[in-house]
């Protein structure tokens, strides 16, 4: 957010505005998909045995994952949200702007955490996930 610190409202403005929210989005983006790569990896083993042992179906634990994710992801999106969005002046749209962009950058977290768990739950080791997940990256955001 200090990069685009006080933003001037005119058509410059405007532009910088532009660019900060195409950082903003591959930030949000770039730290659910990236970031939990190696946790997933480490939890793929106890499942494996746990699945061997009957503990509880694929689904059950998947969706038990993706329940127990929702509140780190939906606070690191509110976190960057309330920091970032009024410091670089984007509150002339009012308080549904901030909401929409809020909501926005919650969806965009909980895209990632999903993509962050297909690289990890179908590719073989993580270096594998680490190399291919940038590339993944780029084609979503692009």
């Amino acid at each position: 957010g200090t990069l685009f610190l006080q933003t001037i409202g005119d058509e410059e403005g405007t532009i910088i505005r532009s660019g900060y929210i195409l950082t903003m989005i591959f930030l949000v983006f770039l730290t659910a998909c990236m970031a939990p790569l190696e946790d997933l990896f480490n939890d793929r083993l106890t499942f494996y045995v746990h699945r061997q042992a009957n503990f509880y179906r694929t689904i059950s634990y998947y969706c038990a994952q993706v329940i127990s994710g929702l509140p780190v992801a939906l606070f690191e999106a509110f976190l960057l949200s309330v920091l970032s969005f009024f410091a670089v002046g984007m509150n002339s749209s009012g308080v549904g702007g901030f909401f929409y962009f809020l909501l926005q950058a919650c969806l965009l977290t909980i895209c990632g955490n999903s993509i962050s768990r297909l690289l990890a739950y179908s590719l073989p080791t993580p270096d594998i996930a680490n190399s291919l997940g940038p590339a993944v990256l780029l084609f979503f955001v692009m």
